[in-house]
């Protein structure tokens, strides 16, 4: 898929790919993104999300991917792959929640996204959405690497994760 995705000139296009910038006309910074291997790249990652193709999400993945933050719900003889997409169908896929982009930089092989996720948990809870920064790392046309951050400048936001860790 991500071969298909970024066509014959990918690989060469994702060496040569420049800091992005959203001008004043493309706050979102979508149509710079597309313009970029690793922007088409995490764009793909978000289409398959909110379609809750997770073997799609899993194609986009490096065979090394690496998960720095793992999800505590995983085994430790779980590979980081196997358990992003264990998180992503626990927390996203199962609870009907979409991924509403927000944001998108492209810098080099880093890729961030600011999102507002919702799902039935968020709802259930009285929050409308999450808003969240995922990071992702593109090499050779694959995620290599991924971290989300929740956006505590966000009251919504800040409250939903204050009271999963006073839980812990």
């Amino acid at each position: 898929m991500a071969a298909a995705l970024l066509g014959a000139s990918g690989a060469a296009h994702a060496q040569a790919a420049a800091p992005a910038t959203a001008p004043a006309d493309d706050p979102t910074g979508l149509a710079e993104a597309r313009e970029t291997a690793q922007g088409r790249i995490v764009l793909a990652y978000l289409d398959a999300l909110n379609a809750r193709d997770l073997p799609a999400v899993r194609g986009l993945l490096a065979a090394d991917f690496d998960m720095p933050r793992r999800w505590r719900e995983c085994p430790v003889q779980e590979s980081d792959a196997d358990c992003f997409i264990r998180y992503l169908n626990d927390r996203t896929v199962s609870l009907d929640g979409t991924a509403a982009l927000q944001k998108i930089r492209v810098e080099w092989h880093i890729v961030r996204i600011n999102i507002a996720l919702s799902n039935r948990s968020t709802a259930e809870e009285g929050v409308a959405r999450l808003l969240l920064t995922d990071e992702f790392l593109v090499e050779d046309g694959k995620i290599a690497s991924f971290i989300r951050t929740p956006r505590t400048e966000d009251l919504e936001t800040r409250r939903y994760f204050q009271n999963r860790w006073e839980e812990r």
